[in-house]
């Protein structure tokens, strides 16, 4: 569905039950549940969502700068800063700088986290044991005295990471694939104590090594990562008692993709039985936290994989001790790592992982002409998996730089970009304490980090999001953030308006700040007649303030900020 010119919060007009949402007004339910009193004529009139909502209407939108639409797409939210710094570098460079953070580190933000998560950065068993108390178990942790809120900790430290490294990483195309692939391989924190300490190492050791880096690193990364063992079941998978799970996503989700199954060159149930016994005893070392392979519990029988045989070997004993056995003509663990050499040089995998990457940067439809670009920049055979190559094919493509076609694509901002981007955009302060309970705000919303509960992560479709509940609270923590704070935040009103004291200098200056893209004249005109309006009607020492604050509201509801 092309819904390029759509005017909609988060594309209202493609919600289900028009007809229900028809009788919604959100100004009467924000009234219901804050005193918000500020919108002046009304935001739904300001939207058009009275029309919009039943499907009657729909308002167009300017086009924003190539380089304005480029930089929103691929990061967390645009910030004058950077705008500035890119039209100082020009596009290419900008971009190229942004797919090579390992050269320009942040120091800043690393430096906050050290003081504000400190624990976050121990040594992987130095860490589980924090976090646990006492060494980890399969079935959870030992809680005891005092280790009994130590998991749910854990919990709210990796949420508190990745809300202060999304809102304020100078490195923002790095963290917004940080967040593509932790939503890729997505593991639930609230699986079990276990899991959500695990998952604070998997972040670190995982992920954010090889987010712009090597598919093929990251899948096996993936793969021995102790979190996604104990997520996916893949500590219990042995030669008496195999388990699916994890070969059934690793192909389903990871790789292939579900269209694949029962298809010539994808995958099969027998194929999900067989790529499960090649990742028998691929378990974890509860003492120590690691990953482990445990030769007493690997089937090294002979194994037929995607039409291809992987041949068995009896097991010979290597070395000393009970858990000395390998197998003298390979076996074993490469098991598990020629599967995954397959998978990666499947066809399939270059065009699952270029459908979503172009979904999430460009359409929810992608264009079919796009993914074969981006899929044919994968690489063939043993250079296949490059992440860069990938990203400078798509972000450098016409779909992103030329108005003519990416106005033909509308990319909603999910609940947790549309937070983080109006921090940004209106440089919030966040208090060190007050960050690991941000995500309070998100929990309304639906879409707190690392909380989804299957492993097919949150998606990234409009109209998963467009519920009336779920427009509510878009509203509700963008007008409190509009209106100077909303208790986790706080918003300097003086200095975003910058000494506007004229209806019309206050909303230029506020769109110019926040927006960095045109209004149509009549929506324009509404907002100064507003804050005209506004203005009179609050004639106190702070009316511009006030002002500034309810037009705020106003611009971050409204269409030109909910979308990318």
């Amino acid at each position: 569905m092309d819904v390029s010119r759509r005017a909609f919060v988060g594309g209202s007009a493609l919600a289900a039950g028009a007809a229900q949402a028809a009788n919604f007004n959100p100004v009467s339910e924000l009234n219901k549940t804050v005193p918000i009193n500020e919108f002046g004529f009304g935001i739904e009139r300001y939207l058009g969502l009275e029309e919009q909502l039943a499907g009657q209407s729909l308002i167009e939108l300017p086009a924003a700068d190539p380089l304005v639409h480029l930089l929103n797409r691929c990061s967390f939210g645009l910030r004058r800063e950077d705008l500035e710094q890119a039209r100082l570098l020009g596009a290419d460079h900008y971009l190229e700088q942004q797919l090579h953070p390992e050269l320009h580190p942040d120091a800043l933000i690393e430096a906050e986290i050290a003081y504000a998560f400190p624990n976050t950065l121990l040594p992987r068993k130095a860490l589980a044991y924090h976090y646990s108390g006492k060494p980890l178990k399969p079935g959870g942790v030992n809680l005891g005295r005092v280790a009994v809120s130590n998991p749910l900790v854990a919990q709210a430290d990796l949420r508190g990471l990745t809300i202060y490294r999304a809102a304020w990483s100078q490195q923002q195309l790095y963290e917004v694939m940080v967040e593509f692939w932790s939503n890729h391989f997505n593991i639930w924190t609230a699986h079990s104590g276990n899991v959500a300490i695990h998952k604070l190492l998997d972040d670190r050791e995982v992920i954010r090594p090889h987010a712009l880096g090597n598919f093929r690193d990251l899948l096996i990364a993936s793969a021995k990562s102790t979190a996604m063992l104990i997520y996916l079941d893949g500590y219990v998978n042995t030669l008496k008692r195999p388990n699916e799970n994890y070969a059934r996503e690793l192909m389903e989700l990871h790789t292939l993709g579900a269209s694949a199954m029962g298809q010539a060159d994808g995958y099969s149930e027998q194929d999900i039985r067989e790529v499960a016994r090649c990742f028998t005893g691929w378990t974890v070392n509860f003492t120590t936290a690691e990953f482990m392979f445990d030769p007493l519990t690997h089937d090294f029988g002979p194994k037929t994989v995607f039409g291809e045989t992987i041949e068995g070997t009896d097991p010979v004993m290597l070395g000393n001790g009970p858990r000395a056995i390998g197998s003298a003509a390979g076996g074993g663990i490469s098991d598990g790592l020629r599967v995954i050499e397959m998978l990666v040089r499947n066809p399939r995998t270059a065009r699952f992982l270029a459908t979503k990457l172009v979904r999430r940067f460009v359409a929810d439809e992608p264009p079919a002409e796009l993914v074969d670009e981006v899929a044919a920049a994968y690489g063939p055979g043993e250079l296949g998996g490059d992440i860069r190559a990938m990203l400078r094919t798509l972000l450098g493509s016409r779909w992103m730089r030329d108005p003519a076609y990416y106005q033909k694509t509308i990319k909603l901002k999910r609940p947790f970009e549309l937070y983080i981007s109006a921090l940004r955009a209106t440089d919030a302060h966040i208090a060190r304490d007050k960050t690991p309970t941000l995500s309070l705000r998100l929990e309304a919303q639906q879409h707190v980090p690392h909380n989804w509960e299957p492993p097919t992560g949150y998606p990234d479709y409009a109209s998963y999001w467009l519920s009336s509940e779920g427009m509510l609270q878009r509203w509700l923590a963008c007008s409190y953030i509009g209106h100077g704070g909303d208790g986790f935040t706080r918003v300097n009103l003086t200095e975003l308006r910058n000494g506007a004291e004229s209806p019309e200098a206050l909303v230029d200056q506020l769109i110019d700040r926040v927006l960095h893209r045109p209004l149509s004249a009549p929506d324009r005109q509404r907002l100064v007649d507003h804050a005209s309006t506004h203005v009179t009607a609050h004639p106190g020492a702070r009316r511009w303030d006030l002002a500034a604050g309810s037009v705020l509201a106003l611009l971050l509801c409204s269409p030109y900020f909910q979308v990318r």
